[in-house]
């Protein structure tokens, strides 16, 4: 194990307290000072064993004695007299489980615990390696942790939070759950985690932002939380108070001089900028994307956002500039998303009313996304893009032939399933249109967050049912739909609720809540 310096047993004499020559006795060591002293350890393994019947029992303790601190005693390790090397074996692995945890990761105060295996902190280490990089590579380590040493809880709170941020909600629902089970194991600060992600797996985002919350009072100093706060203040339409928390945290320098593993510092100036473009500070939002683009001039993911607030002041040849410069960028900075970039541009200066910069910018996302590799060497995904830049470029007729395609391949994809009833809208099939949004309604499978419901708040709209719509956009809120969707749009930017605009219900519903 790299990082210690091992003391031989040979070394180690004896345990009695002695005075040296010439000094006066004074206070007796302990035994595990005079080994300390002996040996200039700063952490010492003690423990003692006994033989009860023919079981081997093993107690064991990791002592920093410079500090008079005991950091573990682990569980005692037990076994059949018989089979004493594998006891001895096991023993070795819990201490130098309690060793390796000393000195590697910790969270929260996780340390109070027993310690792991060796095996399982040394899988638990090389999942943590990737967690930034490759979390579908950490999920195989830490599923690797998890299975040699079940007990060793932290490795669930970081399996939870690959699976929940990858969508894959029934994972990381069974992972919560085993935490659940040993709640008297975890720290506060863990349980709260555990409240945390249950309540976003029902959809229940506000109780998940309180749990957040008292997070953030628990570990004042961990800035991850206050970032995740701004971010829940965003997707919950209460901007002033993620802004509230930007004022007051000082992020650390890693966080401004670096992209922070998976674009961590530029999200989080990202969502502040959304935050100013919520309450229609516009010339703020552009400020703040201007001045994180400095510090993360590689960071393409911000050019979302330069080309949003452009876009929403009105400076279209500053938009074409923005655009242009992301399809020059090299594959690594994001020139792959820059189709996206466009739509986010287009979908802003239509909701500004500038149609003619709107329909070309719509037009360009459109051919973009057809250079792309197109029939059966196109991707789902792709596919997908091309349907969404033809929708918003107001092709109809095009966008519901590659719809109905794609509907056809996935019968069960609400998002499918939604476009197909917003375009018999759209094209005045009422009774096509109705019948889909019961089809909607009728879904009942566990987290959709709300989804079906919105798509039916989209259909409602379209056909002038106003009043229903905006129930329909409650109540979707109500079962877990964000006003920040996961692809970066506002509801208040959605072009199928472009009838409520000035239904006075609609305006209340969309005003910050905070």
């Amino acid at each position: 194990m790299s990082g210690l310096q091992v003391v031989p047993t040979i070394n180690v004499p004896q345990l009695s307290p002695m005075a040296r020559p010439g000094e006066k006795a004074g206070s007796p060591l302990s035994p595990l000072q005079v080994v300390a002293e002996l040996t200039g350890a700063g952490k010492v393994v003690s423990g003692t064993y006994y033989l009860a019947g023919e079981e081997l029992q093993f107690l064991s303790s990791l002592t920093d004695t410079q500090k008079g601190k005991l950091l573990f005693s682990p569980d005692p390790v037990k076994g059949a007299l018989a089979e004493r090397m594998d006891v001895i074996e096991k023993l070795g692995q819990r201490v130098m489980g309690a060793l390796a945890a000393d000195l590697g990761y910790s969270i929260g105060d996780w340390k109070a615990t027993n310690p792991p295996s060796y095996e399982a902190y040394r899988e638990f280490v090389f999942g943590m390696n990737f967690f930034w990089s490759d979390d579908a590579r950490a999920a195989v380590h830490l599923e690797k942790a998890r299975e040699l040493d079940p007990g060793f809880m932290p490795v669930y709170q970081w399996l939870a939070r690959i699976y929940s941020n990858r969508g894959l909600w029934a994972k990381a629902v069974q992972v919560l759950d085993v935490m659940e089970q040993n709640r008297d194991k975890l720290t506060p600060e863990e349980a709260l985690f555990i409240d945390r992600l249950k309540a976003l797996s029902q959809g229940k985002n506000e109780e998940a932002r309180r749990a957040l919350l008292q997070m953030e009072k628990i570990a004042p100093h961990e800035f991850a939380y206050k970032f995740l706060a701004v971010a829940d203040g965003v997707a919950l339409n209460k901007p002033r108070l993620s802004l509230e928390i930007f004022e007051k945290a000082e992020a650390p320098p890693a966080w401004l001089k670096t992209d922070h593993g998976r674009n961590l510092g530029t999200r989080y100036f990202a969502y502040v900028s959304m935050a100013y473009y919520l309450l229609g500070n516009h010339k703020k939002d552009l400020d703040v994307v201007r001045r994180a683009r400095k510090s993360f001039p590689e960071a393409a993911g911000l050019l979302f956002n330069e080309a949003r607030a452009l876009s929403a002041l009105g400076k279209i040849e500053e938009v074409k500039k923005v655009v242009d410069e992301n399809l020059l960028s090299s594959p690594s900075t994001g020139a792959a998303a820059a189709g996206r970039v466009m739509l986010t541009a287009a979908r802003e200066l239509r909701l500004r009313g500038h149609r003619e910069a709107f329909k070309q910018m719509a037009g360009r996302a459109v051919e973009w996304c057809r250079e792309r590799p197109a029939g059966k060497e196109a991707s789902e995904n792709q596919r997908h893009e091309l349907a969404q830049a033809l929708y918003m470029a107001e092709r109809w007729e095009e966008a519901g032939m590659l719809i109905e395609k794609l509907r056809s391949e996935r019968p069960g994809d609400i998002d499918y399933l939604g476009y197909g009833g917003a375009l018999a809208a759209r094209r005045g099939d009422k009774e096509e249109a109705l019948r889909i949004s019961e089809e909607l309604k009728k879904i009942d499978r566990p987290y959709t967050f709300g989804a079906p419901t919105y798509w039916r708040a989209r259909i409602a709209a379209l056909l002038g049912m106003k009043e229903e719509a905006v129930e329909l956009l409650r109540r979707s809120l109500a079962q877990g739909h964000y006003y920040l969707n996961a692809t970066g749009i506002f509801i208040i930017q959605e072009a199928d609720l472009d009838p409520l605009r000035d239904y006075a219900p609609f305006k209340e519903l969309m005003k910050p809540r905070g």
